[in-house]
Order: C-alpha cells, then sequence, then structure tokens
C-alpha cells in the first residue's frame, strides 16, 4: 500500500491562513479601541463645552434680571424715560457702568 505524503505546501498554507487571520482581528480590535477611544474624549470635550456654554448664559441671564429688577426699581421715582437715564447715569446699578449711548435706530449697536 502505498502511502500518501501531505506536503509542506498544504499545512503550511493553511497555518498561513490562520496566522493572517489571527493578525487581522488583533488589527481590528486595536483600531476599534482606539477610535472608541477617541470618540469617548470628544464626547467628554462637548459635554464639558456645552456645560460652560449654559453656565455662562445662565449668569448672563441673571444679571440682566438683576438690572431689569434695578432699572424698574428706578423708573417709578425718575419721572419718565428722559429722568431715568439721568438717573442712571448718576447712579448705575451695582455691576454695571452707563456710557449714554443709545442703540442704533437700524437694529444694531
Amino acid at each position: 500500500m502505498e502511502k500518501k505524503k501531505f506536503g509542506f505546501v498544504n499545512t503550511g498554507a493553511s497555518f498561513l491562513l490562520v496566522i493572517f487571520t489571527v493578525l487581522c482581528l488583533v488589527t481590528f480590535a486595536t483600531l476599534s479601541v482606539v477610535s472608541a477611544n477617541a470618540d469617548k474624549k470628544l464626547a467628554q470635550s462637548t459635554t464639558d463645552n456645552t456645560t460652560a456654554y449654559y453656565a455662562a448664559c445662565s449668569q448672563a441671564e441673571e444679571g440682566l434680571a438683576a438690572l431689569d429688577d434695578a432699572l424698574a426699581a428706578l423708573y417709578p421715582a425718575s419721572g419718565g424715560q428722559g429722568g431715568l437715564e439721568a438717573a442712571v447715569a448718576a447712579a448705575p446699578p451695582t455691576g454695571w457702568t452707563w456710557d449714554g449711548g443709545r442703540p442704533d435706530p437700524d437694529g444694531g449697536f
């Protein structure tokens, strides 16, 4: 009876295919981890920036509300628009300055 010989080429080719497949899987896994880490950093940065933006907006709204309250308190005692401008120019509300400017009639400042 004749023995069948399996050549090195047949066994070696399948072994090389397995090694190539494992290397591809490791490479794709590494790329996935790197991509996920970059996405996590971007999401954290976006969260931080959004939080800071809305905190600044909230602080500005609180300042404008305080200014509105201060001007509303000055208005009845000032005797109208002209008197209000003079009262604010003499003693602007705390934390604010008055430059005497008026808004642009075209809608700009």
